[in-house]
Parts: C-alpha cells; structure tokens; sequence
C-alpha cells in the first residue's frame, strides 16, 4: 500500500505539470519563406477587416500555460502565436477565436488564428505597415 501513495503522488504531479504547460499547433498551408524571429505583425479580428489582398499560410492553435509563471490570457495566447506565424513567413494574424478558461485552467487563455501573407503590392520601400492598413504592428 506504501508504495502506491508515491506512484499515485507523481502521477498527479506529472499531470499537474502537463496542464501547466502552453502548447501550439500549426496547421500549414502554404510554403513562404520564414520570417526573422520577432518580426512585426499586424493583428485583425476578423478577415473583414483586412483591405487587402492575402493569403492564409497557416492556422495556429495556442494555449497558455497555467502556472504562475505563465502569460496567460487571450494576449498571452496571441504572443505565442506571434513566433509560429513568423515561421510560416506571415504578415499579419486573424483571430478565428480567442477565450479564457475558467477555475480549472485557471485563466488559460486559448485562441485559434490565421496566419496571413499580403499578396498586393501596396507596400513599398520604408512604407511601414499603419501607412497601408491604417494598424500600426
């Protein structure tokens, strides 16, 4: 009986770590060039609001941690999608979906969004992103 109360203590434990952890999904459905680390994004809340012609180069799933240590939240979640639609060479992120968990998950923030790529020419040399879509990175 003794030596069930440590197996069953590390057993919670590792799932207690395993749903502290963030994860993110990538789903890709085009092949464009990466992107340098932390390069800048435009956000949009939906694809309504894009006035220009894109592309989808892949959707991201992400989920906050949920220890303390963790940035949680529907912006936390955004900021570790940002990384992975760099990777997939994108310009811009649409939020498919975006909430908060509740007390079991303990402000886990979720969201689904659409990584873009513009596909127009608008922008040219020194033109920064707000002088084409009216959104500053």
């Amino acid at each position: 009986m003794r030596r069930s109360v440590p197996a069953l203590s590390g057993l919670v434990l590792g799932a207690t770590l395993a749903l502290a952890c963030a994860s993110a999904s990538v789903a890709r459905f085009s092949a464009a060039p990466p992107r340098p680390d932390g390069c800048q994004l435009d956000l949009y809340q939906s694809k309504d609001e894009v006035h220009r012609s894109f592309e989808t180069v892949c959707v991201i799933g992400v989920h906050t941690g949920t220890s303390i240590f963790s940035h949680k939240g529907v912006g936390g979640a955004l900021e570790k999608a940002k990384p992975k639609a760099c990777e997939c060479g994108a310009d811009a992120m649409v939020i498919m979906s975006a909430s908060e968990g509740g007390f079991w998950t303990s402000g886990q923030g979720k969201a689904q969004v659409r990584a873009i790529r513009y596909t127009d020419t608008a922008r040219v040399a020194g033109q920064s992103d707000a002088d084409t879509t009216g959104r500053r990175p």
